[in-house]
């Protein structure tokens, strides 16, 4: 299954978070979600994917939603094949938290 995948961070430091993800597979399930990364998102960030904080303020934080569930899901097949968009600045943190929650 292949996974097309983009995110959307609070900046582009170690410590940011997401704040979207957007997902689709090859077998049809599509996902855009904005989550609340329970931190500023920074105005560098802002002007390249125009979220902004109050869009995010209201909404459900990454870990634990629905996105979350059926990304795991997902990542853990054998037959699972990850296309990331800009994948060098996909936070590693992503998958580490999908892969290994605690």
């Amino acid at each position: 299954m292949f996974i097309y995948l983009d995110t959307e961070t609070t900046g582009s430091g170690p410590e940011d978070r997401l704040c979207q993800i957007a997902f689709k597979t090859d077998t049809g399930n599509t996902v855009d979600e904005l989550f609340n990364p329970g931190m500023p998102i920074s105005v560098e960030a802002m002007s390249i994917h125009h979220i902004t904080n109050e869009m995010v303020a209201g909404k459900p934080p990454f870990k634990g939603s629905d996105a979350y569930n059926q990304l795991q899901s997902m990542f853990v097949r054998d037959d699972a094949v990850l296309v990331a968009h800009v994948a060098s600045s996909m936070p590693v943190c992503l998958t580490v938290k999908i892969l290994y929650p605690k």
